[in-house]
């Protein structure tokens, strides 16, 4: 599987892996399981149970084709795959490395501990929420907030007001 093109998508893998009972039989092969026999055994599966989900790896890759070898070089794989598609909001952004580790899919996943980040990342999600010479109240502030995940509205409103993002006065925000 050293064809990127080849290899299972990160989707495909966790989809793969979301059902307990294929989670564990993936674990009992990895730790060291080399039969259905023993794959059982290690699980507490039956062995049809086993059958079933070595089946469902094997389609997704995560098992050879020929034996019960499991094949965890495939998450490095679907992981260079996911890091090099860069999306399409972030084509040509000069800060696209530092958006692609904190956004994806249009959610905020997290704020970067480092300032000058937060910022890029904070000016990024301001400018995609608000509009230039808007006046926000509070309530849509936060629902315009709230649409880029589940990050505390209160908190980012808080950190971009300090980063001089948005300016506050008489109950109503705006982009600075």
């Amino acid at each position: 599987m050293s064809d990127l093109a080849a290899a299972p998508s990160a989707p495909d893998l966790v989809g793969a892996l979301a059902e307990p009972t294929r989670l564990a039989v993936f674990a009992a092969l990895v730790l060291g399981a080399g039969t259905t026999g023993a794959i059982a055994t290690a699980t507490g599966l039956s062995a049809r149970v086993v059958d079933a989900a070595v089946r469902r790896l094997r389609a997704c890759g995560l098992v050879a084709a020929d034996g019960l070898a499991p094949r965890p070089d495939v998450f490095k794989t679907a992981a260079r795959q996911a890091a090099a598609a860069v999306p399409a909001e972030f084509s040509g952004h000069p800060d696209a490395d530092v958006l692609r580790a904190f956004i994806r899919g249009g959610q905020l996943l997290d704020l970067p501990a480092d300032v000058s980040r937060r910022r890029t990342v904070l000016r990024y999600v301001a400018g995609s929420a608000f509009e230039p010479g808007v006046r926000y109240r509070e309530p849509d502030v936060n629902a315009r907030l709230d649409s880029w995940g589940t990050l505390d509205h209160a908190t980012l409103r808080r950190y971009m007001v300090d980063l001089d993002l948005l300016v506050r006065a008489a109950g109503e925000y705006w982009l600075a």
